[in-house]
């Protein structure tokens, strides 16, 4: 389809008659043929929020971390903080050179890594949630989740927004 004329009532202006000139349907179609059916099944559009997708974890069971959960948490946690850290300060610096780009959004400060499996493990993995800032633990907890999201998904776990490392090696 060409450049068409299109007409528009603006509700509220009396009736005024508007005139638009050149509205390009290739663009829209082009989008749609490269889109197909997410266009037009209703809440799997595109999103153009500029937020990063948030994994919902089901967490099946949460308990006390042991001393051996703790400390296999904290070495890995550790070594995932380092690249974290770099790509927070990778996100926040200013990027030189003739064009701006846009940098990507600064990863969580929370990091949900996992631990070693309990006498009692119910779900997939078992995890523990890390702050990166205050290098500490955000509880002393252990969640058993049913499905580990993959390696470097932000991911909500009981109410925490945090970034899936896994076992630290990123």
């Amino acid at each position: 389809m060409t450049r068409r004329d299109a007409v528009f009532t603006f509700a509220g202006s009396g009736g005024v008659m508007a005139f638009l000139t050149g509205c390009d349907m290739d663009a829209v179609q082009r989008a749609e043929a490269q889109l197909g059916d997410r266009m037009t099944k209703p809440g799997t559009g595109v999103q153009f929020s500029g937020l990063p997708d948030v994994v919902k974890v089901i967490v099946l069971a949460s308990y006390p971390a042991t001393p051996q959960q703790v400390q296999v948490a904290e070495q890995r946690a550790r070594k995932a903080a380092v690249v974290v850290q770099k790509r927070r300060a990778a996100a926040s610096s200013s990027i030189g050179g003739a064009a701006p780009k846009k940098a990507p959004p600064a990863p969580p400060a929370i990091v949900a890594v996992e631990t070693s499996a309990g006498n009692s493990q119910q779900g997939e993995k078992s995890i523990m949630l890390w702050n990166t800032r205050t290098e500490s633990f955000v509880s002393n907890k252990v969640y058993d989740i049913q499905k580990a999201p993959d390696k470097n998904d932000i991911a909500l776990v009981a109410g925490t927004t945090a970034l899936y490392v896994g076992n630290g090696a990123l």
